[in-house]
């Protein structure tokens, strides 16, 4: 099902980019995160989620001649992403550190923002522990998003089976039963199936929600341009994608390499037909142009009389 594997049946239809990322963030994590994270994961992800800076901010703190130090979300290469300081108001100027020793570095300017800044923290219990520095949610962060660096479908799915026969009510959400509940294809136990359920009862209370529609309908997502790929790629920020051009698998560049082969080798072939075809044109019309001959322009009668 992985649409990035070179023998899969599935194709990618495109690339989309989301106005707000905390929206993307919000219908992502509570129906297909809420079913194929543990409950630990969810508790933090839907918890750090709104912590994250919403464009550039000025964070209080100053440098050695009292320019002001901002941050931002910064892009990290295979499609994850952390903190970063800056020195402009637009977060592109990136901060450079004075050695080893200078007091000015990200978890000293913000702190463990993605824990501290959270009204939702307590929610992960006694396991906060392993969220208790910036380094360490952040790494959290970054594992949770693996699951979604390969193509997902659009209908919401849960990784393990948990079966209509289960008593673990925790996990399942208030739906669970109510969709499909008499369809002989859905494997319940009142229609004598084998118990089992890969259904995802989400935490918005919607049984396999079509995702796509609620991008669609929640978010603003425009189609993303080929530029947008381009320094996407150039920042090492992609993922491995089956994309002409920007693929680094091995089949890819081997199919773009020969694709690009054979197109210099086709231009090559034409300028020479054409540079052929133009010499043997001069060459014709060389042989078949009439000098210019000064005894034609006299006239054949003289005064002594007619010309032989």
């Amino acid at each position: 099902m992985d649409c990035h594997l070179e023998d899969t049946h599935f194709s990618l239809l495109g690339f989309f980019k989301h106005k707000s990322y905390d929206d993307w963030m919000e219908q992502l994590f509570k129906h297909e995160g809420y079913c194929v994270w543990t409950s630990q994961e969810y508790s933090f992800m839907k918890s750090a989620r709104k912590t994250w800076p919403q464009g550039c901010v000025q964070s209080g703190t100053t440098d050695e001649e009292g320019n002001a130090i901002y941050y931002d979300i910064k892009p990290t290469t295979g499609g994850g992403m952390t903190l970063g300081l800056y020195t402009d108001t637009r977060c592109v100027e990136e901060y450079k550190q004075n050695g080893r020793d200078d007091p000015i570095n990200i978890e000293n300017v913000v702190g463990n923002i993605l824990m501290e800044g959270s009204q939702d923290s307590n929610d992960n219990g006694d396991d906060s522990v392993q969220y208790d520095t910036l380094e360490k949610s952040l790494a959290a962060w970054d594992s949770a998003f693996d699951i979604f660096k390969t193509c997902q479908p659009c209908v919401a799915y849960d990784l393990n089976n948990v079966g209509y026969g289960t008593d673990d009510d925790a996990s399942k959400g208030s739906s669970y039963w109510v969709y499909n509940q008499n369809d002989d294809q859905n494997d319940g136990n009142q229609n004598g199936g084998d118990g089992t359920d890969f259904d995802c009862y989400d935490d918005a209370d919607y049984t396999n929600v079509n995702q796509c529609m609620k991008f669609m309908a929640k978010t603003t997502m425009n189609a993303a341009t080929y530029r947008d790929l381009s320094l996407a790629k150039q920042q090492g920020t992609l993922v491995d994608i089956p994309l002409s051009g920007l693929s680094t698998s091995t089949r890819s560049s081997n199919n773009n390499g020969r694709n690009a082969f054979l197109t210099v080798l086709f231009f090559m072939v034409s300028m020479a037909a054409a540079v052929f075809a133009a010499i043997k044109l001069y060459d014709v019309r060389k042989r078949t142009h009439r000098r210019y001959d000064p005894t034609i322009e006299e006239p054949l009668a003289t005064k002594e009389g007619t010309m032989a």
